[in-house]
């Protein structure tokens, strides 16, 4: 019988006993992470009896209900983070039951909105953390993850796996800065509220995250090539993908923002990330494919490509500080291909 990925992600959970008698908000739970992360933390008081009450907040409930409807210890709410009078209302709705921690994964994260809409995509991200920081500051919560991106990194000439300390480029009159700009003002917003108001801010900077539990609307290359290899059709990468990643299953993903609930320390940004799953998105795709049995071709490297020296995206990331947290990641990424087509098959 194959493990499910919430029974995984508990596993890895550093200290989860810490979480004993909590009230967690995850924003943003209908997606691929925020609504493994309320799973697992179900699962978790499923089998260490922590009672842990979850609130599961996101725009649309739908896909909630769907999952969490029949969970005794999983609330589910209607919340636009973006929308301060909402977020103000959930606030003054739970004094009775203050909020203990936030998991903040409320972000739209999508490339085709980053296109067509870059002033509410820096808007939502920015905005929504204020209103989460403000509901955070109201509660005294003892802890509070932000999910930030690999993309705060920009782009850098040549490749090498990036740690904390680094910052790459970022063209800052481009509107395809929105998301990563918008991020790393995110992050010194939540360290600001640290030095001002003692909120115990955690971030989070995810790599390349992938696995079972997308949404059907998610296009992002991943997604689509998993939908395509699911079906039975080709995959067709345009370019050459050279660009070096390091990619995370889904549950490692959860377990570490988990670890970071319990034992991140506040003010650090952490890397979450398998450094040993470092491939190129060409390498990625290829395996998908394999997998799957379906037909790959990529383009061409253009002929002034060089490895060591061309400017590109940094999103090969180093893992070791959150490792020093007693975490560790249990799915490679080709076992990770196996069970996200395994389960959409």
């Amino acid at each position: 019988m194959t493990i499910s990925d919430a029974a995984l992600a508990a596993r890895a959970t550093v200290q989860p006993k810490l979480l004993r008698g909590a009230h967690i908000l995850v924003a943003g739970a209908s997606g691929l992470i925020g609504s493994l992360i309320v799973s697992t933390l179900h699962e978790l008081n499923q089998h260490l009896h922590l009672g842990v009450s979850i609130v599961a907040a996101a725009r649309h409930t739908e896909h909630m209900r769907e999952l969490f409807a029949d969970l005794s210890d999983v609330e589910i709410v209607s919340l636009d983070v973006s929308d301060a009078v909402a977020v103000s209302e959930l606030t003054a709705s739970m004094q009775q039951n203050p909020l203990t921690h936030v998991i903040h994964a409320a972000s739209p994260a999508n490339p085709a909105l980053f296109s067509r809409s870059p002033v509410e995509t820096m808007q939502s991200n920015i905005q929504g953390l204020i209103n989460l920081l403000t509901l955070a500051r109201r509660h005294e919560v003892s802890r509070f993850v932000y999910i930030s991106s690999g993309e705060v990194y920009g782009y850098t000439h040549g490749w090498h796996l990036m740690k904390e300390n680094e910052l790459g480029e970022l063209d800052v009159l481009s509107p395809r800065s929105c998301y990563p700009q918008a991020k790393r003002a995110s992050e010194t917003l939540g360290i600001s509220a640290i030095s001002e108001y003692g909120i115990p801010v955690v971030i989070a900077r995810l790599s390349h995250v992938f696995g079972p539990g997308f949404l059907a609307s998610d296009n992002r290359i991943s997604a689509d090539f998993f939908k395509r290899a699911s079906a039975g059709q080709a995959i067709e990468l345009r370019s050459a993908g050279l660009d070096h990643r390091t990619m995370i299953y889904v549950s490692d993903c959860v377990s570490a923002i988990l670890s970071l609930l319990t034992v991140g320390k506040a003010g650090v940004a952490y890397n979450v990330t398998n450094s040993n799953n470092l491939t190129t998105v060409a390498q990625f795709s290829a395996l998908i494919a394999r997998t799957a049995a379906v037909a790959f071709t990529h383009g061409d490297p253009t002929p002034d490509w060089d490895e060591q020296t061309s400017l590109q995206r940094a999103t090969a990331l180093d893992d070791s500080l959150l490792r020093e947290l007693g975490w560790s990641p249990a799915i490679s990424v080709e076992e990770g291909v196996e069970r996200t087509l395994s389960s959409l098959r």
